[in-house]
């Protein structure tokens, strides 16, 4: 193909991965038009992925792989003029993406991935002699990586795990929760990392977050909120994991040498099944008193940026402690540990200490319609 103006008949070779297809992935003949990116598996249906969004990265051998907002299906494909058919039909929904994977031919990912590996296995074997000092050493070391490895991890974990329920589709719904997520996102950003969501049916007041911003939300957590600002308080809790790496610190504690044995002989399975074991969905974030504690003083850092008051959280962890009594075991967003009493005098404290807006802006969303919606 050449490099002139991308006609939307042309068709390019490629491979569609997704739950719903046999083998979980096959050869697909792929095109591209201002509605999304289409696929279709030879005597299977078409699938097409909307651009908004769909995250974009490389694997090793320098193919570019689209994935899907909800992360059920993805395409791969080595084509440069396929590259140039998103820059041509994506608009501004992937303008972003694209310039930052511009000039790559070949992985970047793979680059950053084999000097992670090396990061790793020299940690691991210091840390096999020297056990006495992992902590301090490993939150250092995770600091160095780049952002790309926490965006693999979630990114296998998401696509492995039960997700808890069936898949909310309802635009009502993902709208509020996406409205929700564009006030906190501008205070919560690092290089590299793209907060997106999806909304589960089940009862649980839950929520969590993989590594590289994937963030799932319970339906119970919806329902039982009384206003927008108690899901905002939670969100900012969640996205703080993911920007703080607490993930990712856990996978390098469980098993930086192995994983970083895998990635040093090309492969990213035994990365990714560390990642996927790591977060079942029953422990998902059962991180530490230290890293719950953490995520609770950036999550509030985060809602007073974007003008949300913290009470939503406080308001959160109240309703629980009233329904639960201390702190479930089960409760992946909420922990074991701390209790809502400290937790709650921890952030009274942060807001006390910081310097807070004469008004609030509570997120202005018809939370009654959304609540109606999830009950029909």
């Amino acid at each position: 193909m050449t490099a002139t103006q991308y006609n939307p008949k042309e068709a390019f070779k490629g491979r569609l991965r997704g739950k719903s297809i046999s083998g979980d992935s096959c050869p697909a003949h792929i095109a591209v038009d201002r509605g999304g990116i289409h696929a279709r598996p030879d005597g299977e249906e078409m699938q097409t992925l909307a651009f908004k969004g769909m995250r974009l990265r490389r694997d090793e051998s320098g193919a570019l792989i689209a994935t899907s907002k909800d992360g059920s299906s993805s395409v791969t494909c080595l084509d440069p003029a396929f590259e140039r058919a998103l820059e041509t039909m994506a608009g501004n929904d992937l303008n972003e993406q694209l310039t930052r994977l511009s000039g790559q031919k070949t992985s970047s990912r793979s680059k950053h991935l084999f000097g992670c590996a090396l990061v790793l296995i020299a940690l691991g074997a210091f840390l096999w002699s020297v056990p006495t000092l992992f902590d301090g050493t490993i939150t250092a070391s995770v600091d160095a990586l780049p952002m790309e490895v926490d965006e693999a991890l979630g990114e296998a974990a998401q696509e492995s795990m039960d997700a808890g329920g069936s898949i909310v589709e309802d635009e009502a719904v993902n709208e509020a929760i996406q409205a929700i997520l564009d006030r906190l996102t501008p205070h919560a950003t690092v290089e590299g990392l793209q907060y997106q969501f999806r909304v589960v049916r089940n009862d649980e007041a839950n929520a969590y977050a993989l590594p590289g911003g994937y963030i799932t939300v319970f339906t119970g957590l919806i329902t039982q909120s009384d206003h927008p600002d108690q899901v905002a308080g939670v969100l900012a809790h969640e996205m703080a994991h993911a920007k703080l790496r607490h993930g990712l610190l856990r996978v390098a504690h469980n098993g930086a040498f192995a994983a970083g044995m895998a990635i040093l002989f090309g492969s990213l399975d035994g990365l990714e099944s560390v990642a996927v074991e790591l977060f079942a969905l029953q422990q998902v974030n059962d991180y530490s008193q230290d890293a719950e504690t953490e995520a609770d003083l950036e999550g509030v850092r985060i809602l007073i940026a974007a003008g949300i008051s913290p009470q939503g959280l406080i308001d959160s962890f109240s309703r629980m402690q009233d329904r639960y009594g201390d702190m479930p075991k089960g409760m992946a967003w909420a922990s074991s540990h701390p209790q809502f009493d400290e937790r709650i005098q921890s952030i009274e404290e942060a807001m006390n200490a910081q310097e807070l807006p004469d008004k609030w802006d509570p997120v202005d969303l018809d939370w009654d319609a959304v609540l109606t919606t999830l009950e029909d």
